[in-house]
């Protein structure tokens, strides 16, 4: 049979075995990551390419032939694979729909690694090209930096193994939707990650013939623990991925040369679980998210308690899982005094970066229901930042978190910008990525701000930090920080007319800083989510081309800071702007920007007596059409979006 025959002949069984498969959907459900909630395991070997289930269950033969990556799309309705012929000496590669319809795409020597887009309309393929899967096809483009697709996310983030010809070494980088280039997230250029993306699992040789596994948060905020030992050779093992638990998949091979695929807790210490042993040793093994529980109209929700500190307290449900638990793990919290906004400010930066909450809490006393939220979300010993001075925040907090088996550390200051002067050196010293200055004598600038700051978590060189001005003048601590920043100067960006009088009075030299100034506080809050710190405006790498980097945004009151504060470190969370709504919801400018960015989630902080149901529904009409979105209030940790 001549090779293009081979390959319809290997495009007509791949075809008729996945039209026989039979892959479980799921509803949408009120707890996080559908990813874990469904799925399977992949693996290829010299003789074809197998699914099994979680528990081991439903072994079968998908497609013959010598598979060497296999990816599927986000909804579970879509399948990418890559064969090697060994003939023919081509990689060989299909795609199409799971129920019927595979084809034959093309070939290439230099392709060995695929992914999908997060709507599933193209295929990443290669050198971070995105073909569109239904053509037309026009070859597969080439690859000069031997990148590997290692995990698209729900939100749309393309992980991928680098090394272009210029580097050392190879790494892990990142695109966010909008991004014009990559951003080197690791060293650790093997790890698989987690659907959410915010988790990293690797392996680590041990001296003799024993190796382990090693997971960490993305961006580092953690440091890292060992999830197990394993004993074998160096090319005994071989990492899946995360799977629907949580856990971390991965083969094992033992000197007869005889395989077993495991999973293990993503925890310290962990005792591995067999799902099926007695293998030949897979050349791919993937840990597939199975069908997402993505809704499919556009959700709108409310989180708000009966207070300020019951609504932060709410915000955190919706963000983070329990401790232990799949889904998305807060690492830190942020603790600030729930009567007064100074010392909170840059809280928003520190919590987003840091990866936790933003929590109220009376001045005198923790809050009974802060607590039982930090014991909930925290694993023990966990950092808990507590902003502002003893005045702020009385000891009497700290040590009621400490009694909960947390780590207090305060970061305050002799005035309200000191706190804003010690989160920034706390979170990158004097070389952050990017510098916000706002005014500090009123919140929707330096609230803003912080989201947006919150952005450049993801960049090795410190991230972004936010900075207080007083009013229209730059006060002692804040410039005392500015001039001990390190060169080349990084970014500046002046949020706000005050802010941006008192950088002009007093650093005239610097002819580069960047204003981000509305008319008003909503105009402000516009500039600063169409800024190029969610997006550079440049074609991006994937997605639709609008620049925008975000698929939610949360929505708070103008008028008061409370909600806005606990509705920044959502915000943050899922990597979107705050947007500030006045008394009849959010200005066509700010609907305009959540339009274009084609979001598929909105966040509303605060009851009904912040922002109004009309307030609410008159935002969600503007931005996704007259009945065309779902509406929740609270849930807790929904679906990653």
């Amino acid at each position: 049979m001549s090779v293009r025959g081979r390959i319809r002949a290997g495009a007509a069984l791949a075809a008729t075995a996945l039209a026989a498969l039979s892959i479980t959907g799921g509803s949408s459900t009120a707890h996080a990551a559908p990813a874990y909630q469904n799925g399977f395991i992949v693996y290829g070997t010299g003789g074809g390419w197998y699914e099994v289930g979680y528990d081991g269950s439903n072994l079968h033969l998908v497609s013959g032939g010598d598979v060497v990556s296999v990816a599927y799309s986000q909804d579970g309705q879509k399948v990418a694979y890559i064969t090697w012929d060994h003939e023919s000496h081509e990689v060989q590669v299909f795609a199409g729909p799971v129920a019927g319809g595979v084809r034959y795409l093309g070939t290439n020597q230099q392709v060995s690694g695929l992914g999908w887009t997060a709507d599933g309309s193209k295929i990443i393929i290669g050198g971070l090209n995105a073909v569109p899967v239904d053509g037309p096809w026009r070859g597969i483009p080439g690859d000069s930096c031997g990148d590997l697709v290692k995990r698209v996310t729900m939100a749309g983030y393309v992980f991928v193994q680098r090394q272009c010809p210029e580097d050392r070494v190879p790494y892990l980088a990142m695109s966010r939707p909008g991004d014009a280039t990559l951003t080197n997230v690791s060293p650790h250029s093997d790890a698989v990650v987690s659907p959410d993306g915010t988790r990293l699992a690797w392996l680590v040789r041990d001296s003799g013939t024993s190796l382990g596994i090693v997971a960490q948060e993305v961006g580092g905020h953690d440091q890292g623990y060992r999830v197990t030992t394993i004993t074998g050779g160096s090319d005994s093992v071989r990492l899946g991925g995360f799977g629907p638990d949580g856990g971390i998949v991965y083969s094992n091979t033992d000197l007869n040369g005889v395989s077993s695929i495991r999973t293990v807790a993503d925890a310290p210490g962990a005792t591995p679980r067999t799902v099926i042993s007695g293998i030949d040793q897979p050349g791919t093994l993937q840990a597939v998210s199975g069908p997402s529980n993505l809704l499919s109209r556009p959700a709108v929700d409310r989180v708000g308690g009966a207070d300020r500190i019951g609504t932060a307290i709410w915000a955190s449900r919706w963000a983070f899982d329990g401790a232990g638990q799949p889904g998305r793990r807060a690492a830190t919290a942020v603790l600030a005094r729930s009567d007064t906004f100074p010392d909170a400010l840059t809280g928003t930066a520190l919590a987003t970066q840091t990866g936790g909450p933003l929590l109220l809490t009376p001045g005198h006393a923790l809050d009974p229901g802060v607590g039982a939220e930090l014991t909930r979300i925290l694993p023990a010993g966990a950092t808990v930042y507590l902003l502002g001075g003893p005045d702020a925040l009385s000891p009497a907090v700290a040590d009621a978190v400490r009694a909960l088996g947390f780590t207090p550390a305060r970061l305050g200051g002799a005035d309200r910008s000191a706190p804003a002067a010690a989160v920034a050196t706390a979170i990158a010293g004097p070389h952050p990525t990017s510098v916000l200055l706002a005014t500090g004598a009123d919140f929707p600038d330096a609230l803003t701000a912080g989201v947006a700051a919150g952005q450049q978590r993801y960049q090795a060189s410190g991230g972004g930090v936010v900075l207080l001005t007083d009013g229209r003048t730059m006060p002692p601590a804040t410039r005392a920080y500015l001039d001990a920043l390190t060169q080349p100067r990084p970014a500046v960006y002046a949020v706000g007319g005050p802010a941006a009088t008192a950088l002009r009075s007093a650093y005239p030299q610097w002819t580069d800083t960047v204003p981000l100034v509305g008319a008003d506080r909503y105009g402000t809050a516009a500039a600063v989510a169409t800024s190029a710190l969610y997006g550079t405006g440049a074609p991006p790498i994937f997605g639709p081309g609008t620049g925008t980097r975000y698929t939610t945004a949360a929505v708070a009151t103008g008028l008061n800071f409370p909600d806005a504060l606990s509705a920044g470190a959502l915000a943050g969370s899922r990597n979107g702007p705050l947007l500030l709504a006045g008394p009849d919801g959010l200005t066509a400018q700010e609907i305009g920007i959540l339009t274009a960015a084609h979001v598929s989630g909105i966040v509303v902080a605060g009851g009904p007596a912040a922002v109004s149901p009309q307030s609410l529904t008159n935002t969600a009409n503007g931005v996704f059409g007259p009945n065309n979105w779902s509406s929740f209030t609270n849930r807790t940790a929904p679906p990653l979006r």
